[in-house]
């Protein structure tokens, strides 16, 4: 238990060393999700979020802790965020795709799913290799 507050002060040092670094707020949200600590998780998220608004990672993470507080619109909806950000962001939106169907598959039909990757990142994909 103490080693969960020993990487946070750790994370929060980086914070301090770098304001508007996102991914130590991420990791605090990850610490605190695996301590039950919901709400600070939450918290911690919605900051790297705030500081990089295409932060996959933490909206993910945001959408997995809202999944588990049966949040499910609040959690679709980040989801469809994280489905907007495009396809400069190619590579992190296909592992997005993967997680979706991996984690959403009891709460959204596999065909809406399948729907949303195919239309919002594969295609759009496709289309930019032949340039």
């Amino acid at each position: 238990m103490l080693t969960g507050y020993i990487a946070i002060g750790e994370f929060l040092r980086a914070v301090y060393l770098k304001p508007n670094y996102a991914k130590p707020y991420n990791n605090i949200g990850v610490v605190y999700y695996g301590k039950e600590e919901f709400s600070s998780a939450i918290r911690n998220y919605q900051k790297a979020i705030k500081i990089y608004p295409q932060n996959l990672e933490a909206l993910n993470n945001l959408a997995v802790v809202l999944k588990k507080l049966v949040q499910l619109e609040k959690a679709k909806a980040i989801l469809n965020q994280a489905l907007k950000l495009g396809a400069s962001h190619a590579g992190d939106l296909l592992q997005h795709c993967g997680f979706i169907r991996r984690n959403w598959q009891q709460q959204v039909s596999h065909s809406f799913l399948s729907g949303i990757c195919e239309t919002r990142i594969v295609q759009p994909l496709l289309a930019g290799s032949g340039s």
